[in-house]
């Protein structure tokens, strides 16, 4: 049964808003999903605890048994999500649960701020191979809207870590056997084409503005870099993250 929610000050709606902080979707386990066709391939994954349909919005809407379906407002719509020009739906998932690592391959991020890099490097990690994602607490929240939109239904496909500091994992995995490579511009690097990667491969990307922290580049095994045929300084992270994982990807085939 298709219910109506007409107020946005409705006490769901206020529950909802809620949710575009990031400690709410902490305590509820919760996030939201914006956009139809974003929202149409999460459902493929993940049958969502609620939908907001927008009134009149014409595309087609599964009838979801166990998911609450709400006719709202272009106002109550716009209270909910975070785009100032919502596209006529919006989902509430539950977030994934994390699980243990188990994939060849391991993707490991410190201080990737930007959410938009983010979310493009989560939608190329799943098309690589690259199942295996572990995210510092310096990184951007995975389940904010923008990065959930930025990744599209990626993240229901990704096993999803977050962990306070990534040294400690580090040293887990090399006991495990992985090789731990990252991209940085040291004394000791070499190409990304001359490096050999090993069967158990863990790629590490840094931030943004500064690149893996002096303290994790201590860590690694070996560092690359990307040649580049220019003057330019520096790669979007999620470029170089995409060449990386490309790469890695290539060789096993």
């Amino acid at each position: 049964m298709i219910k109506e929610i007409t107020s946005s000050k409705n006490k769901t709606v206020c529950e909802l808003k809620k949710l575009k902080q990031k400690k709410y979707r902490e305590q509820s386990g919760m996030f939201l999903s914006e956009g139809y066709r974003n929202v149409m391939d999460s459902i493929k994954k993940q049958q969502p605890s609620m939908l907001l349909v927008e009134n009149t919005f014409a595309e087609p809407v599964p009838a979801l048994e166990g998911t609450d379906i709400y006719r709202v407002s272009d106002a109550v719509l716009k209270e909910v999500c975070e785009t100032k020009t919502p596209q006529g739906i919006v989902a509430v998932f539950h977030m994934p649960e994390e699980r243990k690592i188990t994939s060849g391959q391991v993707l490991l991020l410190n201080r990737v701020s930007d959410p938009g890099n983010l979310g493009t490097i989560l939608r190329t990690a799943l098309a690589s191979g690259f199942t295996d994602i572990v995210m510092d607490e310096n990184c951007a929240d995975v389940f904010s809207p923008k990065v959930v939109r930025s990744a599209m239904s990626a993240i229901f496909s990704l096993n999803l870590i977050r962990v306070k500091d990534l040294a400690d994992l580090v040293s887990a995995l090399q006991e495990q056997g992985y090789t731990i490579y990252g991209a940085a511009l040291t004394e000791t690097a070499k190409s990304i084409y001359e490096t050999s990667f090993s069967d158990k491969t863990a790629i590490m990307l840094g931030s943004e503005a500064n690149g893996i922290s002096k303290e994790l580049l201590a860590t690694l095994n070996e560092v690359y870099i990307i040649p580049m045929d220019s003057d330019i300084e520096s790669l979007n992270v999620a470029v170089a993250g995409g060449i990386s994982m490309y790469e890695v990807l290539r060789r096993k085939r």
